[in-house]
Parts: structure tokens; C-alpha cells; sequence
């Protein structure tokens, strides 16, 4: 049996002041399968678990709509955009977003300047090579495989 819990993950909030500071995150993603889970359903299950103690990201917006219906906070992903990033930012701004969470190559800082300027909060994903954690420790999350880089980043 899938267990809902197995679904969630830890990822590191830059400028912390205590190294036990994390915020848990349940990513929503597009899974058109036959043996999927409603999506919209695993966000009203997790939001039920983790209600406001958590951020939800994911690139299912029906399910993160819900969720913020609910009152959860909400960053939203695309795939990978390669390039100028303003328009799915404004969208992600128009849907009430409170951020933009996109692959790492396009957290570049002319997308995340923008960004900040549509109010948003900007993350990256998934990002493990210790030249990108230092380019990206101005985000205000990153997700990665290697906190252990990006503790020698900080």
C-alpha cells in the first residue's frame, strides 16, 4: 500500500537561523497514469496531514489551487522553461501563487528578478553541484539531493 507520507520531502530554507529549520513541502506532480491518485484528492490529503506547517509545490496547478482555496501556501513549477520565464511567472502571480519554483537552470537573475517583482517567492530545483548552490543562495529555497553541499555553501 502507497503510504501518503512516503510522497513528502525535506528541503532546506536558505538563511535560516537554526540548522533543525526546515520546512516540509508536498510536491503535486502531473500523473495521467491509469494507477494515479486523483491528484486534487492527495492535495486535500495532505493538507488535512500538514495543513499551513507546510509549502506545497508541484506542477499539478489544480491541485495547488485547491489547495490554496484551503488556505496553503502555493509555489508553482513548470517543466523547464530554457529561457525568458515572464509570462508563466505573471501567470503563476495571476493564480495567487505566493511562488515560482522552477527547475534551476531557469532561475536565472533576470526570471527571479521579475519574479520578486510579481511579490513572489523564488525556490529551485533540484539543484546538487556546488557551483549552482552557490549561484543560487540568494533563492529563498533550494531543493536538492545534497544538503551536505549546500551547507558549505551557506
Amino acid at each position: 500500500m502507497w503510504l501518503l507520507t512516503s510522497a513528502f520531502c525535506a528541503f532546506l530554507r536558505l538563511g535560516f537561523e537554526d540548522p533543525e529549520e526546515v520546512v516540509i513541502r508536498r510536491e503535486q506532480q502531473n500523473c495521467a497514469g491509469d494507477d494515479s491518485a486523483d491528484p486534487v484528492a492527495l492535495a486535500q490529503a495532505a493538507y488535512a496531514i500538514t495543513g499551513n506547517r507546510a509549502i506545497y509545490v508541484g506542477f499539478d496547478w489544480r491541485a495547488l489551487l485547491h489547495v490554496q482555496e484551503c488556505g496553503g501556501a502555493c509555489w508553482f513549477t513548470v517543466d523547464k522553461l530554457q529561457g525568458d520565464a515572464r509570462s508563466v511567472i505573471d501567470m503563476i502571480a495571476q493564480a495567487g501563487g505566493q511562488g515560482w519554483f522552477p527547475n534551476f537552470p531557469d532561475a536565472m537573475p533576470e526570471n527571479v528578478a521579475y519574479a520578486r517583482q510579481r511579490g513572489l517567492k523564488v525556490g529551485a530545483w533540484t539543484v546538487n553541484d556546488p557551483a549552482d548552490l552557490r549561484r543560487l543562495t540568494d533563492l529563498d529555497a533550494i531543493c536538492t539531493d545534497r544538503p551536505d553541499l549546500l551547507a558549505e555553501c551557506l
